[in-house]
């Protein structure tokens, strides 16, 4: 896989999704018809709930499903580590702010998955065994578009913008290495209870497989293109050149060089989701690049005030000397349990 960097993004959008008589099962068999006059682009409103809404550092210590959308509010579960049993300078908080890109991610979905696995520090042993690691993050993204080609085999370009507003973390306290009896002393009461209570599959429903020890805080627009088979190179290019055409949050986007006057990929598709607190009408959009002839869509809330109302989690990387996130067995200070949930959390993971 190669990481490219990109100079990158600012922000304005509208978008007339298409109606449902659009959205038509086509079954085309002949590589040469993508271009079928129907045009299957739809926008969705994602929603997500928000049981740390009124914490004074978010989701800091909430458990966090690791088969669910990378670093995103929605795979964020109940609450494991109650803060008030940790003093407070155990507690950091980096209040600088940053604005950019991600490196550019092309290859197929499983590597973007390897990727985005190591970032929040899962070792080589388990980014082979897990399977449905982060598989929410790229999972039915082009659902809408049903045609069906059987020959026609994807490659895939991810970016993603970021707007960092804070990082809240464990800091000269962490919790590497300390024992799992001494680990429940910071539990919350109802993780505690639950654990006496509950069986291993329903604890992972409710709090998820890990636990987040470090979170950064702020905005992000993500981009996903998909096109048909295609010199590497110049994908490059038409991803880049998709994005500002089809989404006008970033009129600034830098186009990758492109020295072959060449045609598109016969097969285009792009989805953006916007990942804050704003709540807008639309923020997920999936276009149909290939019968796509509509105007750019418009988003005019990721430039904003940028204020704290409007954060929320967009990453999980390694950082200050420790992972993101932590497995939640971690706090289970009965062996027997702990070893109940380890093994669950794996099946979990990997089936």
């Amino acid at each position: 896989m190669r990481l490219l960097f990109l100079a990158f993004l600012c922000v304005n959008v509208l978008f007339s999704a298409c109606s449902d008589k659009d959205s038509l099962a086509i079954d085309n068999t002949e590589e040469d018809s993508y271009k079928t006059g129907i045009d299957l682009s739809v926008s969705h409103t994602l929603t997500w709930e928000r049981p740390w809404a009124d914490e004074e550092f978010l989701m800091l210590g909430y458990g966090y499903d690791a088969t669910g959308k990378f670093a995103h509010p929605s795979s964020v579960r109940a609450k494991v580590i109650d803060l008030n049993q940790l003093d407070e300078s155990r507690i950091g908080v980096n209040r600088s702010t940053s604005n950019g890109p991600t490196p550019i991610l092309t290859g197929s979905l499983e590597e973007f998955v390897r990727v985005k696995g190591a970032q929040a520090n899962f070792n080589q042993d388990e980014l082979s065994k897990y399977k449905n690691l982060f598989r929410g993050s790229f999972a039915d993204k082009f659902a809408a578009d049903k045609t069906h080609y059987p020959n026609l085999q994807y490659t895939y370009a991810y970016v993603s913008q970021q707007i960092v507003m804070r990082t809240v973390y464990f800091d000269t306290y962490h919790f590497d290495g300390i024992s799992s009896e001494q680990l429940d002393a910071y539990v919350s009461p109802q993780f505690r209870q639950d654990i006496l209570q509950m069986s291993a599959d329903d604890i992972i429903i409710k709090y998820g497989t890990h636990v987040l020890q470090y979170a950064v805080l702020g905005k992000r627009a993500d981009y996903l293109y998909r096109h048909s088979p295609y010199e590497s190179h110049d994908a490059q290019y038409w991803f880049t050149r998709r994005i500002r055409e089809n989404f006008n949050i970033s009129p600034g986007i830098g186009v990758w060089p492109n020295n072959a006057d060449a045609e598109s990929p016969a097969k285009e598709n792009l989805y953006v989701e916007v990942v804050d607190n704003t709540r807008p009408e639309h923020n997920a959009w999936m276009i149909d690049v290939t019968n796509y002839s509509g105007s750019p869509i418009e988003y005019d809330r990721f430039y904003g005030e940028n204020n704290l109302d409007e954060a929320t989690l967009i990453d999980i990387r390694f950082g200050m000397g420790r992972p993101g996130i932590i497995p939640i067995y971690e706090f289970v200070s009965d062996p027997l349990k702990k070893q109940e949930i380890k093994t669950a959390v794996d099946k979990y993971l990997s089936e």
